[in-house]
């Protein structure tokens, strides 16, 4: 169970972090386009 949780809190941050660097990755590559 306490396994289980671990993991789910680990894949629900990975996702996060995901889409903040592609926010991020858009946002630089719209600032660059200008």
């Amino acid at each position: 169970m306490i396994e289980l949780h671990a993991l789910f809190v680990g894949g629900l941050l990975a996702s996060i972090s995901i889409l903040i660097i592609y926010q991020l990755l858009k946002w630089f590559l719209r600032k660059d386009e200008k």
